[in-house]
This record gives structure tokens, sequence and C-alpha cells, in this order.
């Protein structure tokens, strides 16, 4: 499915109900215009909405309102101030800084009709399977006979539409404008990646969430938290935002999983899964109790089968995706299903029709007698259940692991060497290569990356390259892992940005 960027000309409020409702504003211009909408982001406004003026904290949102004009906007809202355009219709918002946003989202809530009021939310957060979680749980409310939408990293889904995602977790009055389109086209529940950055920075602080889901936790973001416990709690918040009536699903996989459910005031079911990785560690059950528990039956690297054992009841499984990750994010999904009152029966039917979540394990079929997937895989709890799971369903003796990776720039540095000495473990073969450098050298990058090795890795920084190297080095039965792109296909420059898909790669040199 290609992505779209959509126009939506829904009318909403007139200026007048506008300033009805909000009396403290002061208003400038023509009286008889209506409004669509309301945003911050000048790439994605269209005509007949306000376009919010931001003073963040290293951009003055007054640099992009020339940018919003030639979208078509024909108003704007801000802060008091005498360095405006004075052709532009005007609204003004006479309060500091930290009400005035809020005034913002009270603003883009009416305009809107309150959409998260309407719909069920679900909240997903975790440092790896939010995605993949999310895919899920849509195809099942699907099934289900529900309309339902999605908000992550991938794209923003209105049943099949798509729309393009410049965040996981959109700002606050773009996170509005989304739910408020998916009210209009009658979605009765909208899954959502809440990543913790998100959380930190409350964008979803007018948003009351049905339920949520906690995938797992690792070490990810330390660039934009001052600690791990940062991160940890900034995870946390999004389960003091479940309604009274709502609940909450965890991994029985998270450390300290126990400590963070004695805080919540709302339901905690638990699932884990048992499983064999390549080092014999498995799964880790860091809880007292499981609720659903998962046993894997089969796992190839087509997908698993799984047994799952909840209130004196059994379901069987199938996951057409592969890697025993997949298994514990179907589990998560079958764990919340159950919980939001889909039967089993219908979790299952819904779970077996997926066989493709863009970027994450993704199979690129090709003529070669090797597989090849494609992952997001960017952190290093990502990498290693990546590469141990994989490991572990390698059907050919001799067969290979190779895998190609890098880490981007401008992130936690820390975590380079660590991802080298997962590479390292399970691979037969590493080549590190370009990510995202952004304003760091890539020699650097990879230089801290190769420092979690014992013996030097193969560098070609050259991402093409490096893929083409690993592929020409693949023989029967090998599997080619190729980490830390996924669906993303542009690769980020200091000075520019150019279109790259690891897809493409493949397909141009073995065929498809």
């Amino acid at each position: 499915m290609n992505a779209i960027t959509v126009i939506w000309i829904y009318l909403l409020k007139s200026i007048e109900q506008i300033l009805q409702q909000f009396p403290d504003l002061k208003y400038s211009g023509e009286s008889n215009i209506n409004i669509t909408g309301l945003g911050s982001d000048s790439r994605v406004v269209n005509p007949g909405d306000i376009f919010a003026v931001i003073q963040g904290s290293t951009q003055d949102g007054a640099r992009f309102i020339d940018s919003a004009v030639n979208r078509g906007i024909e108003m704007i809202i801000t802060q008091p101030r005498s360095d405006l355009n004075e052709n532009l219709n005007i609204i003004e918002v006479p309060l500091p800084p930290e009400k005035y946003e809020q005034r913002l989202l009270e603003i883009s809530d009416f305009i809107y009709g309150y959409p998260s009021r309407n719909m069920d939310i679900i909240g997903i957060t975790g440092t790896n399977g939010k995605t993949s979680t999310a895919f899920m749980i849509k195809e099942i409310l699907t099934e289900s006979g529900r309309k339902a939408g999605m908000i992550g990293t991938v794209g923003h889904f209105i049943e099949k539409e798509r729309e393009i995602a410049l965040n996981t977790t959109p700002p606050a009055l773009e996170l509005n404008r989304l739910l408020g389109r998916m009210k209009q086209e009658g979605i009765e529940a909208a899954v959502m990646e809440v990543s913790s950055y998100g959380l930190k920075i409350n964008r979803t602080v007018n948003i009351k969430f049905s339920s949520a889901i906690f995938t797992s936790l690792g070490r990810d973001h330390l660039d934009v938290h001052p600690s791990w416990d940062d991160y940890v709690q900034s995870k946390l918040k999004l389960f003091s935002a479940i309604n009274n009536d709502g609940f909450a699903c965890f991994s029985a996989a998270i450390e300290g999983v126990d400590q963070f459910i004695r805080r919540l005031n709302v339901p905690v079911w638990i699932y884990g899964i048992t499983g064999t990785s390549v080092d014999g560690t498995g799964f880790p059950l860091h809880a007292q109790k499981v609720d659903y528990s998962g046993k894997i039956i089969n796992t190839d690297t087509l997908g698993s089968v799984i047994d799952i054992g909840f209130q004196n009841q059994h379901t069987e499984i199938t996951i057409n995706l592969p890697g025993l990750f997949n298994a514990q994010n179907a589990l998560g999904a079958f764990c919340w299903a159950h919980q939001y009152g889909i039967s089993p029966s219908v979790t299952a039917k819904a779970i077996a029709k997926l066989n493709l979540i863009p970027g994450r394990m993704e199979r690129v079929k090709c003529t070669k007698d090797y597989n090849v997937f494609i992952d997001y895989a960017h952190t290093p709890d990502a990498l290693q259940c990546l590469l141990s799971s994989v490991k572990s369903i390698i059907n050919v003796p001799s067969a290979k692991l190779i895998c190609v990776f890098g880490c981007g720039g401008d992130r936690d540095p820390g975590k380079r060497p660590l991802m080298g000495k997962i590479a390292e473990k399970y691979s037969d073969l590493t080549v590190i290569t370009n990510d995202n450098p952004r304003n760091e050298d890539p020699r650097e990058i990879a230089t801290q990356i190769s420092q979690g090795f014992s013996n030097p890795p193969t560098v070609i920084l050259d991402r093409q390259e490096a893929i083409e190297f690993a592929l020409s080095n693949a023989g029967k039965g090998d599997v080619v892992l190729i980490c830390g792109k996924g669906h993303e296909n542009y690769q980020i420059f200091k000075d520019h940005t150019e279109h790259f898909d690891d897809r493409e790669i493949v397909k141009n040199f073995c065929g498809s």
C-alpha cells in the first residue's frame, strides 16, 4: 500500500463558534471563515486549518508561517506578538507559554468534537514490539467487526488508508487531528504506539486510554532521557492515563514487572511465553503470576505455533511471522483481546491472517536459495532477541547467520559497543555499515560499534555495498538479516536526506 497524504475537508466549526466557546481569545480578521482543523506542523496543515504558532526550545513556529500559507492556510493562532503579516486572520491567546499550549489543546478538542472521548484508545508502549503488537490488535479489531484505526511508527491508518508518519507518537495537536478524522470516519477503536519521549513531553496529555500494553523494557533513547529511571518512569506514565474502567497488560519478561503493577489502579493481566533461544536462556519470566501462558509447539523461518493457557482453557494459535519474539507479541495481543471481550477463535483467525508487518522481520522474496529479512532492530535488546531467535530456527546444519547493521547518529552512543558484542556472539558474519549518521561521522560510529567485538568486524560504510557484500557471501540455507532501518525508505546525513530502501537493494541484487 502506498503512503498518501490525505487532505481532510470536513466542515467542523466556524470562527464564531470558537470565539463563543473561548471568550478570552482576541480575533482580527474575516468573520465568515469556517474551520476544518488546527495544527502546528506546516508540512501537514491543509486549507481550512488554523496554523498554531508555537515557540519551541530551538525554533520559533513563526518561521514556518509562509510554508503554512503556501499550503492554503488563511488563519493563524498565536500568543500576542507584533511581527506578523497583517493580511492574515489572527487569533491571539493572551496566556503565558505553559497555559498557551494547554489552551491550544482545548481549542483543538472543541474543533474536532473531543475525539478521544468517543472511541476506545489502546496505548502500546515498550522498548520493542510496539509496532508488531499494534498491527496484530488492529487486525483483531477488524476481524471482530469493529472499525479500527492505528497511529504508529510505520504510518497512521484509518482502516486501510495510510498517512505518512513523521513521529511514532505525533505532537498533541497532530494527534488530535488524526483522532478527529478517525471519529469523523466512524472509527470505534484506535490503536496507538506511545513512545517514552512522547510521554515525557506530554504529547498524550489530553487522552484517556481504555487499555494499555507494556511489551518489553530495555535500553533505548538515553540520548533524550537523562537516566534509566527517567526512561522507565516516562513509560509508566501511560498507565496512569487509563480510564477507571480500563485495564492493562504487561509482559512477564519485563524485569521489575511486579513492582510496576503494584502502583496501578486498574486490573493488570500478565502474559509470558516459554521457549528456548540459541543460548538456552529462553524468555525470562519475572512475574510471580502469569495469567496468559504461551508454550511453543513449533517454530521455523515461516512462523510459530503456540498453545495458550488461560483461565482453565487452552487455545492454539498460528503466527505466520517468523521469530519467537513475534510469538511473544501475539500472546500479548491475545491477552489484550480476551480482556477486551473478543473471542479466542476470532483472535486466532486474525493473527493467522497477518503475514507481513513492514520492516519487522519482513521477508524479502528473492530467487536465491538463502533467506533475507529486513528488521527495524536498533537497540541491544531487539538485536539480541532477533539474532538469538533466528539462530535457533535455522534448519540447515551448516547454514550461516549473516547480519548487516549500523547505529543511528545523534542517538545513545553507549549502546553501540553493546550491539557489536551481541552481533559477534550470534552471527557467523557481521558487516558494520551506515544507518542514519545524521550529524555524526559514520566512521566514528562504526569504530564505537567495533569496540564491542573481540575480533575486528567487516566494516563497509556504504550501505548498498555492505548489503551486496553480505548477499554475495550467503549460501544455501543461510539467513541474511539487514537490521536497523526496517520500514524506512530514506537515509539521513548531516546536510541532506536521500532515498534508500533496503528491500530495493536486495531485490535488485538477487531478483524477486
